[in-house]
């Protein structure tokens, strides 16, 4: 500790634009010193008061990575009584077999990844802290937890799927709820197809005002995943259930007519609206130049006449010809096909505001991170990526962290543990300034920078 001081006081002297960041380094080693400290302690604890049927096989060093960067521990290694072996310092303090990264690195990898991709995370984790991984390293570290995560998932979706059995969630009550669903396809690699629909659902209580002209949702749950749509319908519902008490709440499901989104209407026996904004972005590319039609036709589905509607885009279509002719046909079909979603629009859901919040949250959720320049995913991995980020913008991302370490042989008592944590936390760190750095006491001792380090280490 005594050398580095002096070379930290070397670099206030030849760089003391650099004074922050030459602290900080600095603190970080005398960190690690403590760290290292607390896991020999630790260590120690545990052979003095281990089950002495536990026998010590060897000591072995390896390096754990943590929020202080790599550091380089020894630890005993211990047969059982059954015959088994373990590292009982690492399943102490949390490492995995073969995986000796801290709790909050992988926080932070997975905080990271969700936002960036895994080279450029890589990058960005290097130059912000002392955390230094390869983008293999970092992929394999989001795999992982989101794969835990995503088991338990799986396992409640299909004892759902098999059973129809729902277990007691909160049991919020609420008079109403919108559910919006939509699709957008990301490209694959690897795969059988060459794109697949990520699927996306949202629901919430209502609009809360937030500026003028500008709302935001209340009490928003999302749910995305690649799967089929009876799947997805299964684990929407299992979600929804672990906040709502689904049998007394007026449901409203808005989509863009897509028949797995018109399936869930079915699924949570709720009444079907066509989302307003794929209705009107239809009708204005199909009449955007016919200005009147497009007036008449927008009144007459205001009114919930929908005969009247239909009957104005086939007369048109009658009078014309080629891809015109086409357009207008299809857009009366689509009308058709979702008249039971148009009628009356808003008094259905009683509010000025209809459903179309889903477009929004497909572009946040999706494609800012899923579909930008050269990505291509596989099936698994844009499963763990659509996970990721839905338990991102929930603030949920510690529960794929949650850790369930499997029945140890050996438990240090937690009360000591944290005796010996405290005890070395809490230790005054005076003594490691107390050493003596010459530079405080050389030539050079009333100088500026000389000043500043004498006030740090308390030398004042």
């Amino acid at each position: 500790m005594g050398n580095s001081l002096i070379k930290i006081a070397t670099d206030f002297k030849s760089d003391p634009v650099n004074l922050d960041y030459t602290l900080y380094l600095g603190a970080i080693e005398m960190a690690k010193g403590k760290y290292k400290d607390l896991l020999t302690w630790l260590d120690n604890e545990i052979k003095a008061r281990r089950d002495k049927r536990f026998t010590i096989i060897r000591m072995d060093k390896t390096w754990y990575t943590t929020m202080l960067g790599p550091v380089r521990i020894k630890r005993r290694y211990y047969r059982a009584p059954d015959g088994s072996c373990h590292y009982l310092l690492d399943e102490l303090v949390g490492m995995g077999k073969h995986r000796h990264t801290s709790r909050h690195v992988q926080k932070m990898v997975l905080e990271t990844v969700v936002q960036l991709p895994f080279r450029r995370s890589t990058q960005t984790l290097a130059s912000l802290t002392p955390v230094d991984l390869s983008h293999q390293t970092i992929y394999r570290i989001a795999g992982e937890k989101i794969d835990e995560f995503l088991k338990t998932h799986n396992k409640a979706v299909r004892h759902l799927e098999a059973t129809g059995e729902l277990d007691w969630g909160e049991g919020r009550k609420t008079c109403q709820l919108l559910i919006e669903a939509d699709g957008v396809m990301i490209p694959l690699q690897g795969e059988e197809s060459r794109k697949a629909e990520a699927k996306l659902g949202i629901s919430y209580e209502g609009h809360q005002k937030v500026g003028r002209d500008r709302y935001k949702t209340m009490g928003k749950v999302m749910y995305a995943d690649i799967t089929s749509g009876s799947a997805f319908w299964t684990a929407m519902t299992l979600k929804l259930n672990g906040k709502y008490d689904l049998s007394e709440t007026d449901t409203i499901l808005g989509g863009d007519g897509a028949g797995w989104i018109r399936q869930g209407a079915d699924c949570f026996d709720a009444s079907y609206q066509l989302c307003r904004f794929h209705l009107n972005r239809s009708i204005a590319g199909t009449l955007g130049y016919d200005r009147d039609l497009l007036k008449k036709v927008k009144e007459a589905l205001r009114q919930g006449d929908i005969t009247l509607a239909r009957g104005l885009l086939e007369e048109e279509a009658c009078t014309a010809t080629g891809d015109r002719r086409k357009d207008l046909t299809r857009l009366a079909g689509y009308i058709r096909a979702n008249a039971s979603g148009i009628t009356p629009y808003t008094a259905s859901i009683g509010t000025s505001r209809g459903t179309g919040a889903i477009e929004g949250n497909i572009d946040k959720v999706i494609v800012r991170r899923m579909k930008n320049q050269g990505m291509s995913w596989s099936i698994k991995g844009a499963r763990r990526m659509l996970c990721l980020r839905v338990l991102w913008y929930e603030g949920r991302i510690g529960e794929s962290l949650a850790y369930n370490p499997p029945p140890r042989p050996y438990r240090l008592p937690e009360k000591r543990v944290r005796n010996i944590i405290d005890k070395k936390i809490n230790t005054d760190y005076g003594k490691y300034f107390s050493a003596g750095v010459p530079a405080l006491m050389g030539p050079h001792s009333q100088r500026p920078w000389a000043k500043v380090l004498k006030s740090v280490t308390g030398g004042l």
